[in-house]
């Protein structure tokens, strides 16, 4: 750019002195010069980036053919590693046509549903500990709540009081009935 500056200003006192169009076709034959090879470097930096296309499609493309292999040797390692296991459940399935079992809808084995349908779910009972255990955690999940809601100032003290003397007084007498049906 400090060049096109320099020649340009020694150009235009010149064009002046002489005072006739030659000056001008100076002038003219300088500007030409500079805008070709302002286009000749446009020209080449168009080029270096198309040959770095054509380098960036050309190692995509490699790349692209390093998955494709990749990918068929991971499938035939899927297949030669499902390979025993296809076996097995052939010879699963050949036995269970051999001995006749009968396949539900779902796929489930009608022995299977016979099965289930003949286990049930044993709940226990709950013992009178178990009830008291579950009623004292209520009581003291409830007097934990009112605190809450004291500290927060969603009741004044006087309800506190009143709320909490309540679930005391119950809390006592269901600790010391599972005190006593422990044995202590």
């Amino acid at each position: 750019m400090k060049r096109k500056l320099i020649i340009l200003s020694t150009i235009i006192p010149c064009a002046s002195a002489q005072g006739g169009l030659e000056s001008l076709g100076y002038v003219a034959f300088i500007i030409g010069v500079l805008a070709f090879l302002y286009s000749y470097r446009l020209t080449s930096m168009k080029n270096d980036l198309e040959a770095r296309i054509v380098r960036e499609k050309a190692a995509l493309n490699k790349l692209q053919a390093e998955v494709r292999t990749a990918r068929k040797e991971l499938e035939k390692i899927r297949r030669d590693a499902l390979g025993p296991a296809d076996q097995i459940s052939n010879e699963i399935r050949r036995t269970e046509e051999a001995v006749g079992m009968k396949m539900k809808p779902d796929g489930l084995k009608e022995e299977f549903w016979d099965r289930l349908g003949q286990m049930r779910e044993v709940k226990p009972e709950k013992t009178e500990l178990d009830g008291l255990l579950e009623e004292k955690g209520e009581i003291q999940s409830m007097i934990d709540m009112a605190k809450e809601k004291y500290h927060t100032r969603t009741i004044d003290q006087q309800t506190f009081c009143n709320i909490t003397e309540g679930y005391q007084k119950r809390l006592i007498e269901v600790e010391a009935k599972i005190k006593k049906m422990r044995g202590g």
